[in-house]
């Protein structure tokens, strides 16, 4: 608790030293499952702005992902407030192509997302085949949830 407060404390003062020791607390408060990620999303967009929130929850190593059996998550970039997620579909996710309203179905149904568009944000889903070639884009916006 005393961690939490202090870390509240120091987020809010803004500079950089205490920026990044706000963040390393509530990393490790996160790690342990403590608070769900919207309330930290949200806290994060009310002290930082919502593109220093964006950068910080979306940071992205450079190792592909396997999202499933035929699609790998290959990059992700944040500009402004638009978060980009880049695919690789496989032979099958090219065959069968990408449902754009199971992707916005299951963005209005994540609570840190849509916490995140509620705030402003937009969620763009580049899905490319082995080869490069676009194969869809799928944009997520506020009113995509908002029905």
């Amino acid at each position: 608790f005393v961690g939490v407060v202090l870390g509240l404390v120091l987020a809010t003062s803004g500079n950089a030293v205490t920026k990044q020791i706000f963040e390393d607390r509530v990393s490790s408060i996160l790690d342990s499952k403590t608070f769900p990620g919207e309330i930290y999303a949200q806290f994060l967009v009310n002290n930082w702005g919502l593109r220093d929130a964006l950068d910080h929850i979306f940071s992205f190593d450079g190792k592909p992902f396997d999202v499933d059996f035929t699609t790998t998550l290959v990059d992700m970039d944040v500009k402004g407030t638009t978060v980009s997620f880049f695919y690789r579909l496989g032979a099958l996710g090219t065959m069968f192509g990408v449902s754009e309203s199971s992707i916005k179905a299951n963005a209005c149904d994540t609570p840190l997302v849509l916490t995140l568009l509620r705030a402003g944000a937009t969620f763009k889903h580049v899905f490319k085949d082995k080869n490069g070639r676009d194969v869809s884009v799928v944009t997520v916006r506020r009113g995509d949830c908002e029905s």
